[in-house]
């Protein structure tokens, strides 16, 4: 798994698979899964990641 995180646009990013993405599907508010052909996830982008709160959250976790 990668993790890259674009402060312009304030978008996190969590990457698993390499591939063609032929789907992105909103499955809560400001968060979008990549999917696959087989419908697979591919990666997790988190929109407003520091507005809302999810950079800090995350490097609490880590740093437990």
């Amino acid at each position: 798994m990668k993790l890259d995180y674009d402060a312009q646009d304030d978008v996190l990013y969590f990457h698993f698979r390499d591939g063609p993405a032929q789907s992105l599907k909103e499955v809560e508010d400001s968060v979008m899964v990549e999917l696959d052909d087989d419908g697979e996830v591919m990666g997790i982008e988190v929109w407003s990641a520091k507005k809302k709160g999810v950079l800090r959250q995350l490097a609490n976790a880590v740093s437990h």
